[in-house]
């Protein structure tokens, strides 16, 4: 349908925030001659891995992000400068994830189409199922990238998931100076990542994967974070790919509530 090439763009990252102050070192005001002079200790430089701990403690801290067993949400997609909008519902646990999309579109005869859209993932088996159709397998390069989403928070082991980490210097991000790290996933089929961190703040502003050998680049900014339970969750995410724009924003969510498992089970073959 006409409108379902363009919902392609709805991401389902649930990547966080980190980073922490800046501190500049200047020299103190002149002192009387009765007493020694000072000077700040100088600041050690920070490393990614300094960062990203500054990321968890901005979010809730370690403790808090243990503690998460479910995350359920809603809310709206916008499709930049296109008559798109539409609707979602996420609903995660520790083993599970599902996200519903419908999204709407008004044609030249004025007549409202439609597409929904629901991808699930149970342990290790995902699925996708179109305008209420019959389950369908994802392709390889989906599923292993919704296997590699399953944590809530994927920084906190950051240490084992990355073979290295790097701060490539500070950016401007929306006018906030923002740490720049690079990282190579262990996982050598994963694309390259790249994450920004507010230096104020501590909170992730935006996020950027590059398929290995080449590919396209999707920017992910994060924005209007909120206390959700005991972590602080980014509630608006722009995509931006190619040209192209989505936004899409929370308008309500909630931490460790039940979800029923049948939410996650495959429906039966037509």
């Amino acid at each position: 349908m006409a409108c379902s090439s363009r919902i392609m763009m709805v991401l389902t990252s649930s990547a966080l925030l980190a980073g922490s102050s800046v501190l500049i070192a200047q020299d103190a005001a002149p002192t009387p001659p009765d007493q020694p002079g000072t000077h700040p200790a100088p600041q050690p430089a920070r490393t990614a891995q300094d960062i990203i701990d500054g990321y968890i403690d901005a979010t809730g801290g370690r403790a808090a992000w243990a503690a998460l067993t479910s995350i359920r949400g809603m809310g709206h997609i916008v499709l930049a400068g296109m008559p798109i909008e539409g609707r979602f519902v996420v609903y995660q646990t520790v083993d599970a994830y599902r996200l519903g999309v419908d999204m709407f579109q008004v044609s030249e005869t004025a007549d409202v189409v439609a597409t929904r859209q629901v991808t699930v993932r149970k342990g290790d088996t995902a699925w996708r199922s179109m305008n209420g159709g019959p389950a369908t397998a994802l392709s390889a390069i989906e599923q292993a990238d919704l296997m590699r989403k399953k944590a809530f928070n994927p920084l906190l082991n950051a240490a084992e998931r990355y073979a290295s980490m790097i701060v490539a210097g500070t950016e401007l991000i929306d006018g906030a100076p923002c740490f720049r790290l690079a990282l190579d996933p262990v996982d050598q089929a994963a694309p390259m990542e790249h994450r920004w961190f507010d230096v104020a703040t501590g909170l992730q502003t935006k996020f950027a994967q590059t398929p290995r050998g080449g590919g396209l680049t999707a920017e992910v900014f994060l924005s209007d974070y909120r206390q959700v339970g005991r972590v602080k969750l980014h509630h608006r995410m722009v995509v931006s790919s190619v040209g192209a724009s989505m936004e899409r924003t929370f308008d309500a969510m909630q931490t460790n509530v039940t979800i029923d498992d049948c939410l996650f089970e495959r429906p039966p073959a037509s």
